[in-house]
C-alpha cells in the first residue's frame, strides 16, 4: 500500500511539474551586455566570441536596459560584427533588448550562413515598425511578425525562435506574437557571420537608427517561462544571475497532538530575483492544498507520503516529498535510569505515578502512556535497592512527551543539602519548584518545591561538586567549600580530638563528632554570607564563627578553621564604618585574618563577615600580631590591646551589592585615642594601628621612665611616697600614648608604690 502511494504521488509530481534547474547557461552559444567602458571590442560573456565594432562611439554611449547599450546614430554606417559560425543548424534562439524612434527597416542582429551570401537570419523590422524574426533565402523571405509599433522611443524585449526551415516565431517582452511556416533553408556553410546594427551579408545594408541591449544566441528553444524569466517583469535579468537563478522545494512538519493535525509549513530556498507564486501539498497523492502553508487532520499511528510542488512563474520549478508516520498523538512519560556516577543503566526500578506501580525489571527505562491523564502536578516515586529514593511531583498533560534522564545516587554517597532560596533583590522565594541537574551528566537528580520560608531539602552526591537548580525564572548553582580540621592558633597544630560544626544561610547543616576535614556542598549567592560556627568536641576551644561570601564563579572554597584555647584570647570587635557618613556598613564585606608566627611565618587563621551592624566578632590574643584585609585592602600589623576597634572605609559609601566601592588608600582609620594622642604617638614614637607594631615605642618608654625616675630620685628633695606617686602618674601618661601593656602598667604601678611606702 505504501509503494503504491508513494507511486501516484511520484506520477502526480511528472504531470503536473517537472523539478527544474537553471537552464539558461545550457546551449547558450554567446553572450553580450555591451558594457564595455573604452575601445571597440564587444565581449562576449561565455568567452568564446568577442565581437568588433566599427566606430569606438558605438559602445558605451547610452544607459541601457541594463548598464549601458550599443547606440548606432541615424546616418551612420556603424555595426558590430564577428565572422564566425554560432549555430550549425535549427533549432537556436536570439532574445535582445531594442530601443529606437525611427524605422527604415533595419536588421538589428543577424546570423549568416549561406551559400553566395544569400541567407540570413535575424531580428528586425518592417517599414510599418512592426519586430519581426527573420529567415531569407536568395529571392525568397519568411518572417514572423508582430504588430508591435517600435517606433516609440521604449525598450523592448524582442526574441526570435528559428524552430526548423518550416516554422520560426516572433516573441515580444517574453511572450509569443506571431510564427511563419515558409520553407526557407539554414544548413549551408559557405559564409558566416553574426553581427549587431546592420545587415552583413554580401556588402552592409539595413542599417539600425537606436539603441541596442543584452544580445544572446541560443543553440535550442526557450522555453515561454524561460523568456518570462528573461524579461522580468520588464527589468530584464543580468547575464550574472543566469548563474545564481533558482529554486528548491523544501518543507517542515509538525505533529500537533493536541489538536490532531499536521501542519505543514513551506521552507522551500530561492535563489535570485525570483518569487515562488504557486504551492501546491500532495498528501498520498492528492492534491489537498494550493496555499503556501496548511493544517491536514490526521489519526494516531498514519503512514503520510507528502509532496510539495512550488513554481516560480519562470523556468524553474521544484518538488520534494517526505514520508513519516505520526505515531502516537496522545504524550509519553519517559525515564531513562543511570548511576549518576558510573553513567551506567540501572534496572530493577519501581516506579509509582499517582500511586500507580510499574517496574522496570531487566530494562534501564520505563515509558507511560498519558492518554486521558488530566493536566497538572502527579506524584512521582523510584526505588531502586542500594539507591537513594525519590519523591517529587512532575507537572504532566495527554499531549506531550516527557523524556528524563534520572540520575540515581547510592545509598552511600548520599548526602543531604538544605537550601533557603532568595530572590535577586534578596527577597525570600516561596512555593516554588527547583529541578537539580547534574552537570557532569545532566542527569535529573531531584525536584523539590520550597516552603513558606523558601527552604529546600535536596539529596545530593556528596563525592560531587557542580549541580544547578533550575525553575521557571531563577537558576543557581553549587560550589563546594572544604573544611579542614580546626587548628590551635597558638601552636598552629591540629586540635587533638573531633570537632563540630553549624552552618547557616542559603546552605545550612551541621555535623558533630567528625574526626577530619569535610566537604560540603553550598548554594552560590552573590546576596547572603553563609556563617559557621566550629568548636572542638571537648569543648577546650572557644568558639569561633567564621563567615564567607559564596561567589558565582568560584566552585571551590577552603577554609582552616584556627581557635584559641579558652582563657588565651579575648573576644574584639572590629566595626566597619562608611568614611562619609560615619555609619555603620552592614552590607557583608570579607575580613581576612593573619597571624604573624616565628616558624611559619604570616598565615591565615579565618575569615570573617561583618553583620548588619558593620560589626566582626573576632577572638584575638593580646600577645599576637595580626593582619587584617578588608575588601582587597590591607592595614598595617596589630596588635590587640583593646576590646574595639573601628576602621573606616573611605571613598563613596554607596555600595552596590554586586560590586565592592573601591578603597582609598589609606583605607583604615584608627579612632581609639584622641588626636593629640594619635598625633604624639605617631610622630614621637611612630606607633599608631595604622602603623603597626608598638613594640618600640613601649621599649622607648619603658627606658626614658627608668631614667626619669633614678633622675627623680637624686635630684627631688621630696619623700619616697610622693616620688612614688609621681613615677605612676608618668608611667599612666607613657602607657596611655606609647601603648605600654596594661598588665605591665599595673605591675610597675604596684612595685613604686611598695617603693614609696617602705623605703
Amino acid at each position: 500500500m505504501y509503494k503504491k502511494i508513494l507511486l501516484i504521488g511520484v506520477l502526480l509530481i511528472l504531470v503536473l511539474g517537472t523539478v527544474q534547474a537553471n537552464f539558461l547557461l545550457d546551449d547558450l552559444v554567446a553572450y553580450y551586455d555591451l558594457d564595455e567602458t573604452s575601445g571597440t571590442i564587444a565581449t562576449d560573456s561565455t568567452g568564446t566570441y568577442h565581437a568588433i565594432a566599427d566606430a569606438a562611439d558605438i559602445l558605451n554611449s547610452s544607459t541601457g536596459i541594463l548598464g549601458t547599450a550599443a547606440q548606432f546614430v541615424t546616418g551612420d554606417t556603424d555595426n558590430i560584427l564577428d565572422e564566425n559560425r554560432y549555430v550549425n543548424d535549427y533549432p537556436f534562439t536570439i532574445n535582445t533588448w531594442v530601443k529606437y524612434a525611427t524605422s527604415t527597416n533595419p536588421i538589428f542582429v543577424m546570423l549568416t550562413s549561406s551559400i553566395n551570401n544569400t541567407s540570413f537570419q535575424g531580428l528586425g523590422t518592417e517599414a510599418n515598425n512592426y519586430a519581426q524574426a527573420v529567415s531569407y533565402e536568395g529571392g525568397g523571405t519568411g518572417k514572423a511578425t508582430d504588430n508591435f509599433d517600435m517606433s516609440d522611443n521604449t525598450w523592448r524585449m524582442v526574441t526570435g525562435i528559428f524552430i526548423s526551415d518550416t516554422n520560426r516565431c516572433v516573441a515580444m517582452n517574453g511572450i509569443i506574437q506571431a510564427c511563419n511556416t515558409t520553407n526557407i533553408n539554414y544548413s549551408n556553410t559557405d559564409i558566416n557571420r553574426f553581427s549587431i546594427g546592420a545587415n552583413m551579408r554580401a556588402s552592409p545594408t539595413g542599417y539600425l537608427t537606436g539603441y541596442v541591449d543584452e544580445v544572446g544566441i541560443w543553440d535550442r528553444i526557450l522555453t515561454n517561462a524561460e523568456l518570462v524569466t528573461l524579461y522580468n517583469s520588464g527589468s530584464g535579468l543580468p547575464y550574472s544571475s543566469f548563474q545564481t537563478l533558482g529554486v528548491t522545494a523544501n518543507f517542515v512538519y509538525e505533529i500537533d497532538k493536541f489538536n490532531a493535525e499536521i501542519d505543514f509549513n513551506d521552507t522551500s530556498i530561492l535563489t535570485g530575483a525570483i518569487e515562488i507564486t504557486d504551492w501546491n501539498w500532495l498528501i498520498d497523492g492528492i492534491s489537498e492544498s494550493t496555499d503556501q502553508n496548511f493544517s491536514f487532520p490526521t489519526t494516531s499511528y498514519a503512514d503520510v507520503n507528502a509532496c510539495l510542488i512550488v513554481d516560480t512563474n519562470t523556468a524553474f520549478t521544484s518538488s520534494t516529498c517526505q514520508q513519516f508516520n505520526t505515531g502516537n498523538l496522545y504524550g509519553q512519560l519517559i525515564f531513562n535510569y543511570f548511576d549518576d556516577v558510573t553513567e551506567i543503566g540501572v534496572d530493577e526500578v519501581f516506579l509509582e505515578v499517582d500511586s500507580n506501580a510499574y517496574y522496570s525489571d531487566s530494562n534501564n527505562f520505563q515509558i507511560i502512556d498519558l492518554q486521558g491523564i488530566t493536566t497538572g502536578n502527579h506524584s512521582i516515586l523510584m526505588q531502586v535497592t542500594g539507591y537513594q529514593e525519590k519523591s517529587f511531583d512532575l507537572n504532566l498533560n495527554q499531549f506531550d512527551d516527557f523524556n528524563y534522564n534520572i540520575g540515581h545516587i547510592e545509598s552511600a554517597n548520599i548526602s543531604e543539602v538544605a537550601f533557603q532560596v532568595f530572590d535577586e533583590t534578596g527577597a525570600l522565594k516561596p512555593n516554588t519548584s527547583f529541578m537539580g541537574y547534574d552537570n557532569d551528566n545532566n542527569y535529573l537528580i531531584d525536584i523539590k518545591t520550597t516552603d513558606a520560608q523558601g527552604k529546600m531539602l535536596f539529596y545530593l552526591n556528596k563525592t560531587k561538586s557542580d549541580y544547578n537548580f533550575i525553575s521557571t525564572d531563577l537558576n543557581f548553582s553549587t560550589t563546594v567549600w572544604t573544611i579542614n580540621k580546626p587548628r590551635d592558633a597558638t601552636t598552629i597544630l591540629e586540635i587533638a580530638g573531633n570537632w563540630k560544626y553549624s552552618i547557616t544561610g542559603n546552605s545550612y547543616s551541621s555535623g558533630t563528632n567528625i574526626a577530619s576535614d569535610i566537604q560540603k556542598i553550598l548554594l552560590q549567592n552573590t546576596t547572603n554570607a553563609y556563617y559557621m560556627k566550629i568548636q572542638d568536641v571537648n569543648e577546650d576551644y572557644t568558639p569561633s564563627s567564621f563567615g564567607l561570601k559564596s561567589v558565582t564563579s568560584e566552585k571551590t572554597k577552603e577554609l582552616t578553621p584556627y581557635l584559641y584555647p579558652f582563657g588565651s584570647a579575648d573576644l574584639v570587635l572590629i566595626k566597619l564604618l562608611a568614611f562619609a557618613t560615619n555609619q555603620p556598613i552592614a552590607e557583608a564585606k570579607e575580613l581576612t585574618l593573619s597571624v604573624f608566627t616565628d616558624t611559619n611565618g604570616l598565615i591565615e587563621i579565618g575569615t570573617y563577615v561583618n553583620d548588619s551592624t558593620g560589626t566582626y566578632n573576632i577572638y584575638m590574643d593580646a600577645n599576637s600580631l595580626y593582619q587584617l584585609n578588608i575588601v582587597g585592602q590591607t592595614s598595617k600589623s596589630l596588635r590587640p590591646t583593646l576590646s574595639v576597634y573601628y576602621f573606616y572605609i573611605t571613598g563613596d559609601s554607596g555600595l552596590d551589592l554586586n560590586n565592592d566601592v573601591p578603597v582609598i588608600t589609606p583605607p583604615y582609620t584608627d579612632v581609639n585615642a584622641p588626636a593629640i594622642t594619635l598625633q604624639v604617638r605617631e610622630y614621637f614614637f611612630g606607633c599608631s594601628v595604622t602603623g603597626g607594631d608598638c613594640y618600640n615605642s613601649m621599649i622607648f618608654s619603658l627606658i626614658f621612665l627608668v631614667i626619669l625616675v633614678l633622675g627623680l630620685s637624686a635630684f627631688l628633695t621630696v619623700g619616697s611616697l610622693e616620688q612614688s606617686i609621681l613615677i605612676i602618674v608618668l608611667l599612666g601618661m607613657f602607657t596611655f600614648i606609647g601603648f605600654i601593656p596594661l598588665w605591665l602598667f599595673a605591675i610597675s604601678a604596684v612595685v613604686s608604690f611598695m617603693w614609696g611606702i617602705f623605703s
